[in-house]
């Protein structure tokens, strides 16, 4: 390749102990030629305990790998399968067009701008069932990121809800958004979801979100409330 110049990088995070989420990115000239499988073999080297180790470089234990990848690509299907992995989950980006239509409007469901992360890392926690010190991180890092706004939902005068946004020049990201569990499956769901629409500013022409298939209630809110595909992540273990 060029000097200087990486023909294909690999990067591993422990996301937990013994499982790692790796990334790579091989560029297109070199593609197809056994980069990434060489430099995964490398990392399995650096990652597998060996008894003759007197020092592991990672860990004692028998490593996991998680990796995500276009869901759409046949090179990522077929490297998968080449490589006898295990499929764990999809992650698909939906998109709404903007303006939207057809949610159903609730001139009592209101939102409110909440700059105040412990406040509202407090509402995410009981929200989601997450234990208040990983919403606080959760909440903190996302707000970390300027375009990044927190928002709680009103019904009523009441706090139902919260959700945050991430926002460019005409796509607005919405992440973290949900309802208190006494106020699901009351028909407030998508009364909320359009009072985060009204809440967007009229430049803006896409609203994504990111949902686990798996999650099989917000995959249906979603694509029922006329979210459409827009990517697919997969989720692969080897």
């Amino acid at each position: 390749g060029e000097p200087g110049r990486a023909e294909a990088v690999l990067t591993a995070s422990e996301m937990e102990a013994g499982v790692w989420e790796i990334s790579a990115f091989t560029r297109p000239a070199f593609r197809r030629q056994g980069r990434f499988r060489a430099l995964f073999a490398r990392l399995r080297e650096e990652t597998e305990f060996a008894d003759a180790a007197p020092a592991p470089k990672f860990t004692d234990a028998a490593p996991v790998f998680q990796f995500y990848c276009d869901g759409h690509s046949a090179d990522a299907d077929g490297f998968a399968a080449h490589m006898g992995c295990e499929l764990l989950d999809s992650e698909h980006i939906l998109s709404l067009s903007l303006p939207a239509a057809g949610l159903p409007r609730d001139v009592h469901m209101t939102v409110r701008e909440t700059p105040e992360y412990k406040e509202l890392a407090r509402i995410h926690a009981l929200v989601f069932g997450w234990p208040i010190p990983l919403s606080r991180t959760y909440v903190r890092e996302s707000l970390a990121d300027p375009s990044c706004l927190g928002y709680q939902l009103f019904y009523l005068g009441k706090r139902v809800g919260c959700f945050l946004l991430t926002l460019s020049e005409t796509t607005a990201c919405l992440s973290g958004f949900g309802l208190y569990q006494r106020y699901r499956g009351i028909g407030l769901t998508r009364p909320a979801l359009a009072a985060v629409c009204a809440c967007l500013h009229p430049e803006l022409r896409r609203l994504d979100v990111q949902v686990s298939e798996s999650n099989e209630a917000a995959f249906h809110l979603y694509r029922s409330s006329g979210f459409a595909d827009h990517a697919r992540l997969d989720q692969y273990r080897i």
